[in-house]
């Protein structure tokens, strides 16, 4: 990945799945707020760009699972990915408004 600090955060998060958990932990928006640059984002949220760019390059060497393409992925296996992985992550988070994430 080259210069991921001036790529947007949906960008990074959709060309290097490895990354997400950096932006997770860092509590930096790539979803509703993904058309902000990683820059801007570590800026605002005050979290130094370096720390984050560090992190991103050791998860993408410690990934050694193959990553799906979510480009080209069947929709329900995109569907239940986004259910298991950032619905339990959202309705950890939610505090008191969690049943209100619950999918019936």
């Amino acid at each position: 990945m080259t210069d991921p600090g001036s790529k947007t955060m949906r960008q990074i998060a959709v060309e290097s799945p490895a990354m997400i958990g950096v932006l997770e932990k860092y509590r930096l928006d790539f979803c509703w707020a993904g058309d902000k640059s990683l820059e801007a984002a570590t800026a605002e949220a005050g979290v130094p760009l370096e720390t984050v760019l560090s992190e991103m390059r050791l998860a993408l060497t410690q990934c050694r699972a193959e990553q799906a393409d979510w480009n080209t992925a069947d929709l329900d296996v995109l569907m239940q990915h986004i259910v298991v992985r950032h619905h339990a992550y959202m309705a950890l988070f939610a505090g008191p408004t969690s049943p209100m994430l619950e999918i019936g």
